[in-house]
């Protein structure tokens, strides 16, 4: 049975014999070449599966593009052009030429497609000192001296040593490790959490029972979080006593170290 392909716009054809039949055997049109389409509204409705370099198109896929000396080249744009699209739809993908990467619409806001660790996306920090508890159930940021790498996130070790600025949006996975003790008064709770922007991060709250003085209690937590550039993030800390502190590193702070985090960018 034949298929149609209805052409609701105003097409111009480059170069030689580019539509080569609008009707083909099963269903299947063949271009050669370029075919520039222009026209508002511009819609092309077929009923079948539609192939690029290919005579029989896989029928799973809506488009199949088959080439190997060519690739697909999707819309380019500045960070400017991108936020110039209004109400963009979920999935939406471009490629940045600002940031030099491919973007997609997630919902809530434009992200880089996922990328792994890279030595843009990345951070580890650590404290070097004994941190006490200043007000009782009060949290209070952490401040980190030092750092190993601050790829991605602004930070500073003598200016608010205690924030971290994400420079870029996207999915983030923090892992923070140390220890804590109470140094007298009686049982208490001590907690940590993340924040941003003065927000909780849902799912970062980490909590430890102080019983014995003296007692070492491991923090240990991991939470996956979305982050916008311009956001800045803060580890804090409470607890029910004024003597409960994140305990000072031992010997060399690189190697002993009493806080420490990472932050990887996922997506």
């Amino acid at each position: 049975m034949k298929r149609l392909i209805y052409l609701a716009f105003v097409f111009n054809i480059v170069g030689t014999m580019l539509l080569t039949s609008m009707v083909h055997g099963q269903g299947v049109s063949e271009i050669f070449g370029s075919l520039n389409v222009k026209g508002t509204p511009a819609s092309l409705s077929v009923d079948s599966s539609v192939g690029i370099g290919i005579t029989s198109p896989d029928q799973s896929a809506i488009l199949d593009i088959t080439s190997t000396t060519q690739g697909v080249l999707i819309p380019r744009m500045t960070t400017a052009q991108r936020d110039l699209i209004s109400s963009p739809v979920t999935g939406l993908q471009i490629f940045n030429v600002t940031t030099n990467q491919h973007e997609y619409f997630n919902g809530n806001a434009w992200a880089a497609l996922a990328q792994g660790i890279t030595s843009e996306n990345f951070i580890f920090a650590f404290t070097e000192i004994t941190q006490e508890i200043a007000s009782a159930n009060i949290f209070q940021e952490v401040t980190f001296e030092n750092e190993v790498a601050k790829n991605g996130w602004t930070h500073s070790t003598s200016v608010n040593p205690e924030d971290f600025t994400c420079n870029q949006a996207g999915v983030y996975q923090i892992e923070i490790f140390g220890t804590t003790q109470k140094t007298g008064g009686a049982s208490t709770l001590f907690e940590l959490i993340v924040t941003l922007d003065g927000t909780e991060v849902a799912g970062s709250a980490f909590g430890t029972d102080l019983d014995a003085n003296n007692e070492i209690k491991i923090i240990s937590t991991t939470v996956v979080f979305f982050a916008t550039a311009g956001q800045v993030l803060n580890v804090e800390i409470t607890s029910g006593t004024t003597s409960s502190e994140i305990m000072a590193p031992s010997g060399n702070a690189t190697s002993h170290v009493s806080l420490k985090f990472g932050i990887t960018r996922i997506q």
